[in-house]
Parts: C-alpha cells; sequence; structure tokens
C-alpha cells in the first residue's frame, strides 16, 4: 500500500512477461502518471486503447500525460512560434 514505484515495476514485469490485457495498460499508466513519467504513462495508455477503444479512463489518462509531457510537443503544425512558446 502506498508503493506506486513497486507497483509500477510489478506491473510492467508481469506485463512484458506474460502480455497484457487493457486493464493491465490501464493501471500501469496510473502508476507512471502518479510518478510523473508522463511519456511512460501515454505509452500505456495507448496499449490500452489499442486493446479496447472503449476504455475511458484511458483516454482521459492519455489526454493529462500528453498535457503533462516535454512543452512544445503540442504546438500545432503551421502555427508560427511566439512569445509563449519561449
Amino acid at each position: 500500500v502506498g508503493d506506486i514505484e513497486g507497483a509500477y515495476s510489478s506491473v510492467t514485469r508481469a506485463r512484458a512477461r506474460y502480455g497484457g490485457d487493457h486493464q493491465t495498460h490501464a493501471v500501469a499508466g496510473m502508476a507512471a502518471q502518479e510518478l510523473g513519467r508522463a511519456a511512460e504513462a501515454a505509452a500505456h495508455y495507448r496499449g490500452c486503447l489499442a486493446i479496447n477503444d472503449a476504455e475511458a479512463r484511458c483516454r482521459s489518462g492519455l489526454r493529462q500525460a500528453e498535457a503533462a509531457g516535454p512543452k512544445g510537443k503540442k504546438r500545432k503544425a503551421g502555427r508560427k512560434k511566439g512569445k509563449q512558446d519561449l
């Protein structure tokens, strides 16, 4: 209880060894997000949605993880860099 790092480690090892269903990806995504690992969380949420595209918690988690990712990657194509991007 309360050991997010241990839980994340366990679920990612199990998923790597045995594969995983959408729920395993969802749990891994939530743990990665809690640890501040936005890119890893996003990858797990994408894995969840690839298996079950109706999973609302993964869709929501993916939006949050992408928003928490590195700045600058989310700019829309064609938009010029302005002061707000510096």
